[in-house]
């Protein structure tokens, strides 16, 4: 869904990929430079919001879920791709704080199902991902 929405990335109808067992996914590709033209949730969570008086929650994918979970471009280091989405969440977070949006979820589930096996590659990964989820 995030990968639809932000430059650089382009998506298949047929692309289907299968993840475990019988779930199949299309996965993205990295092709270009990221950014984010336009609010993606900002819209969605404010109408959420205007059907209720109870908080509602913004949820986001973090940066190195969705390198993890697409075809990457190899043309420029994993870091610096991972800072390019990175910055274009941070604008997303900012304009969903700017609706009102007062709780704000980043999920990053493969931070840990992408580390290094080898120890001594680990220190380099967490430097860049790590930063990437902290902008």
């Amino acid at each position: 869904y995030f990968a639809e929405q932000l430059t650089g990335y382009l998506a298949t109808q047929h692309g289907w990929v299968q993840s475990y067992g019988t779930r199949y996914v299309r996965p993205p590709i990295l092709a270009g430079d990221i950014s984010r033209p336009e609010p993606m949730t900002v819209r969605w969570t404010t109408y959420a919001q205007s059907l209720t008086s109870r908080p509602v929650k913004g949820m986001l994918t973090g940066p190195v879920t969705m390198l993890a979970w697409s075809f990457v471009r190899d043309d420029q280091p994993l870091g610096d791709t991972a800072r390019q989405v990175a910055l274009a969440l941070r604008d997303e977070v900012n304009d969903l704080e700017a609706a009102g949006t007062s709780v704000i979820q980043v999920d990053e589930p493969a931070l840990r199902e992408t580390l290094p096996l080898r120890s001594a590659d680990r220190p380099a990964y967490l430097a860049w991902a790590t930063e990437s989820f902290r902008l």
